[in-house]
């Protein structure tokens, strides 16, 4: 059964009229001089009408008009919830009505024309739009309706040439007049109509299957329209767009689409984003131009360039300029807040900061050790020992990267055994994790460490940042808590919505942050929200956390500002080797505000320190000393997606791969001269990624037993990994001139041959290995191979 609406509802409710554009002002005056129980059934229609139940709204104004039947705001209201109702002819006629009473109207003029086109009158609202549009040019709302209104007398008179041209026009002045107007996206449907006649309505139908997340009927219609129609751009660009969602994650093939529209400037911005995503700034910044030469008021290309020249130490200027140009074309939507917050970063005049917290650490521990034991009471731990120190040692990995202050928490992490996939930090200290995010991590990131090292980055950081603090305000009872009373486990729930969405964009960004220091991949994060949704596990409506979608994209753009910020390290190197000291120690400053611990950047600046303090002081100083510039950063090169080698690492257990070269590693230092744990230890390291390392390794070990052929083929394999094809091939024949019969060497071989595409030397290579091994998984492969030859 319906229900009332409250009071509260009742005073926020704000009701869209048709097109209507009330005045907002008068219409409060009028109301404040109605009796207070009128002003109720008015405020009670507008919270029903709020809610959807426009037969309970018409009622209550109803109610009003009854005592005040020349109440204009209220009959305005009556007429949109008569049409709202489909009662056409009651609300026309009150409309009209209404006109002659206020004939100046824009709001009822507007009205009546779109009430007009509902009852199939487009050539009488016509004329009511271009009434309303010579008085009042810049109404948004009669700018569109008039084109409305021409399109459905074209789509009768199809072979009216000059009226289509009236129907492109009026759209044509709509998006010049409001390009980031409600009605754009209409509008330049309508316009593609025009241009592409039947094929408009496929697209349309593509559309609505993309936006109702039928991935697989958009794809089918769009294959379809692209092989009919191979030159139509927009298709390719939808189509792109289907690949590309989480669900299919398929951006190589998304990007080869969207390079096949090369006019549509979204394609055109895709692209950019990706090419960024890549670190090719150049192309980046090239492609958001070209969609900006597509059209220039195009907001989210320039947004789009102000974060490529965001990202950029010497073009911040520019990147103020493209975000202060979005917050112009797109104002009060969350595209211009996102625009005004980098302006703010970028020019350094912050508007807002917020204030701190009250609470002791005292009491912050000793309540965190309470709800710790009443939760553990409720849910039980999970038993595995192993699991709990792989977990404590990440999170000991990362709160050494952390920037903890004196006397910071005791930090620990628990495997809840609940079947939820998520996690939560309790003030005092204590990480949990439940069994189904740990279950989740080893199915979908085969047991990643990385995988791990986000979501107790993520964690550390609300610890850190004392965003638990908000806690107490969600469980019931937290004052009795701190008298020992026991937890009430409903509290669960409202602890996992809890926080506010700025505290998990900040969690989120900052524990990307810690992972990266720690040595983490920090893209990983951006594609474990991603492959959330693509599982279906959205966040539902109704709480407090951003999504999944939101917080992914919000991760992937600060990843590429973190990369920015990386680049302030060989902005310094450039600035030292011009002389430029003042602006060396700026930017070694900036990178070391993300890197602290950096060794190559805290030399540097002491070098461009020590150059500055001397700069004015050349003459009159008869020696000149060096000074030492470390030009390597260390950092690893932070990738938002994956890449083929890693999806080629997928189904390897790098955890049990650290295991085995830890132990190879213990055996060599127990034991330098043993022979086999140096060589497996060099190839756990290759396994691992660390084929510098291991190379190094391999070729001391080749002096002293030049006759090995574990360590000759080995050395081969880091050739190939290090791109010297020809190196590898040569250390391998060398073995085999010696060792006839080596399988791996014999395998190796006949692989470089293959790829370098002299078929005959393989195929001998492929059939003398299987002559070796004729059973093993590798023999399957070495078939496969040898069948590809033929």
């Amino acid at each position: 059964m319906p229900t009332t609406p409250t009071g509260e509802s009742v005073m926020k409710t704000r009701i869209l009229l048709l097109a209507l554009c009330l005045v907002v002002a008068p219409a409060a005056r009028a109301a404040r001089q109605l009796p207070a129980t009128v002003r109720k059934n008015i405020e009670r229609g507008d919270a029903w009408a709020q809610l959807g139940n426009w037969q309970r709204a018409v009622t209550a104004w109803q109610e009003v008009l009854r005592k005040h039947p020349r109440h204009f705001p209220t009959r305005l209201k009556l007429a949109n919830g008569l049409y709202r109702l489909r009662r056409f002819k009651e609300s026309l006629a009150l409309l009209e009505h209404l006109a002659r009473q206020r004939p100046g109207s824009v709001a009822v003029a507007n009205a009546r024309a779109r009430l007009l086109l509902q009852l199939q009158r487009p050539r009488d609202a016509c004329r009511i739009y271009r009434r309303v549009l010579r008085k009042h040019a810049d109404n948004e709302a009669a700018a569109f309706g008039l084109g409305r209104c021409l399109q459905l007398q074209q789509q009768r008179r199809a072979q009216d040439s000059t009226l289509t041209g009236r129907v492109r026009e009026a759209f044509q002045n709509y998006l010049k007049r409001f390009p980031n107007g409600p009605h754009a996206a209409e509008a330049h449907r309508a316009l593609e109509r025009l241009r592409l006649g039947p094929a408009a309505d496929i697209l349309t139908a593509a559309r609505r299957a993309l936006a109702d997340g039928e991935l697989a009927r958009a794809e089918t219609i769009l294959r379809k329209l692209v092989g009919n129609q191979p030159d139509l751009e927009q298709a390719h660009y939808l189509l792109g767009l289907v690949l590309a969602a989480p669900e299919n994650d398929k951006l190589e093939q998304a990007l080869a689409e969207w390079e096949k529209a090369p006019h549509i400037k979204e394609a055109l911005l895709m692209r950019s984003r990706a090419a960024f995503e890549d670190d090719e700034l150049e192309q980046a910044q090239q492609l958001a131009r070209q969609a900006l030469a597509r059209d220039g008021n195009y907001a989210e290309a320039h947004y789009q360039l102000g974060i490529i020249l965001a990202s950029q130490p010497e073009q911040q200027q520019d990147a103020a300029r493209s975000f202060a140009r979005v917050m112009q074309l797109a104002p009060r939507t969350t595209l211009a807040e996102r625009a005004a917050s980098k302006l703010q970063l970028v020019t350094g005049k912050l508007v807002m900061l917020r204030e701190g917290e009250v609470i002791d650490r005292a009491t912050e521990i000793d309540l965190g050790h309470k709800l710790s034991e009443q939760l553990e009471k409720q849910y039980p731990l999970v038993g595995d020992a192993r699991l709990n120190e792989r977990l404590s040692t990440i999170l000991a990995k990362l709160a050494r990267n952390a920037d903890l202050p004196p006397g910071t928490l005791p930090f620990r992490v628990k495997v809840l055994d609940v079947p939820a996939i998520n996690a939560i930090a309790f003030t005092g200290g204590t990480i949990y994790l439940f069994r189904g995010l740990v279950d989740f991590i080893s199915k979908e990131f085969d047991d990643s460490e990385d995988a791990y090292a986000i979501v107790l980055g993520h964690e550390l950081v609300h610890l850190v940042l004392r965003h638990g603090l908000r806690m107490l305000d969600l469980v019931s009872g937290s004052r009795s808590l701190l008298q020992g009373n026991s937890f009430d486990a409903r509290g669960l729930g409202k602890l996992m919505v809890g926080l506010s969405r700025q505290h998990e964009f900040q969690a989120d960004q900052i524990g990307c942050l810690v992972a990266y220091r720690a040595g983490f991949n920090p893209g990983l994060a951006y594609r474990f929200h991603r492959r959330l949704v693509a599982r279906g596990m959205e966040v539902p409506d109704g709480t407090d956390h951003p999504t999944h979608r939101e917080r992914a994209e919000r991760i992937k753009e600060y990843l590429l500002g973190l990369r920015a910020k990386a680049r302030y390290f060989d902005s310094g190197l450039r600035a030292l080797d011009e002389g430029d000291f003042t602006a060396a120690v700026a930017h070694f400053e900036v990178f070391l505000g993300a890197f602290p611990r950096n060794f190559a950047a805290r030399n540097n600046l002491g070098v461009a320190k020590h150059h500055l303090a001397l700069s004015k002081a050349v003459s009159g100083r008869p020696w000149r000393l060096s000074t030492d510039i470390d030009p390597r950063s260390g950092l690893s090169r932070i990738r938002v997606r994956g890449t083929g080698q890693e999806e080629a690492s997928r189904g390897v257990n790098l955890w049990l791969l650290r295991e085995a070269a830890a132990l190879f590693s213990s055996l060599v230092r127990e034991d330098a001269t043993y022979l086999p744990a140096r060589i497996n230890l060099a190839a756990c390291q290759m396994e691992l990624g660390q084929n510098q390392q291991a190379r190094r390794q391999l070729e001391k070990l080749r002096q002293l037993h030049p006759d090995s052929p574990e360590i000759m083929n080995n050395l081969a394999v880091a050739s190939f990994l290090a791109g010297d094809d020809q190196g590898g091939i040569e250390l391998l024949q060398a073995t085999l001139s010696r060792h006839p019969r080596h399988p791996e060497a014999l395998y190796n071989l006949a692989m470089a041959l293959t790829r370098r595409g002299q078929p005959e030397g393989a195929r001998r290579a492929w059939l003398e290995f299987l002559k070796q091994d004729d059973s093993s998984g590798w023999a399957g492969q070495a078939r496969e191979q040898l069948a590809g030859l033929r």
